[in-house]
């Protein structure tokens, strides 16, 4: 019981400083707030359809998009990170497009020219979630699917990709590197990974 009474007078004390705890939310790392500015935007977006509903279903995205400005001025660095996201989500949906017109023309093509190949591309990301998502978004691409995660002589990582036009394996792996990797580290880390 005296316990308790010490644990609670010490959670009510204000510091000698004046100066009140951070908030929970502040200690996150850099990529979990930018998760959480994000949720607060789609609630600022809910809350506002729910309190103005003028336009019908558009006031969720009109909602949205004020949010993103109150945030985007208390946040500068959430608007880079909104505008990465965006670029990154564009050049995947062009990646796809493009893919599936070389794709259509190869299988109408009375004999099309395969040269068919599996590389081995060091891979920078480490975290699980971003081979995955790299693994992904690579099969998502016409022509092309991950078959394996495995390690090379060095010890590193390595994703290992089917290409049905491999061409030359370094430039398919440099592609790779310094397209879907280097973008997909961009939405993940921030521009300084």
């Amino acid at each position: 019981m005296k316990r308790r009474k010490q644990q609670k007078s010490q959670a009510t004390k204000v510091p000698a400083s004046g100066a009140y705890p951070p908030l929970p939310f502040a200690e996150l790392p850099q990529h979990n707030s930018y998760a959480l500015l994000f949720l607060i935007n789609v609630i600022v977006g809910l809350v506002w359809q729910q309190i103005f509903p003028i336009f019908g279903s558009v006031d969720y995205l009109v909602g949205f998009v004020i949010g993103f400005f109150a945030i985007w001025f208390s946040n500068r660095t959430y608007g880079r990170r909104a505008y990465d996201l965006a670029y990154f989500i564009g050049f995947i949906l062009w990646e796809i497009l493009l893919s599936n017109f070389m794709l259509a023309k190869l299988v109408i093509q009375p004999k099309p020219k395969l040269d068919p190949g599996i590389v081995a591309v060091p891979l920078t990301v480490s975290t699980e979630l971003e081979i995955m998502m790299l693994a992904s978004l690579i099969t998502l691409t016409p022509g092309t699917i991950s078959v394996d995660l495995g390690e090379n002589a060095q010890r590193e990582r390595v994703l290992y990709i089917h290409n049905l036009t491999l061409g030359d394996p370094e430039e398919f792996r440099m592609s790779v590197k310094n397209t879907f990797e280097r973008l997909l580290l961009r939405v993940t880390r921030g521009r300084d990974a």
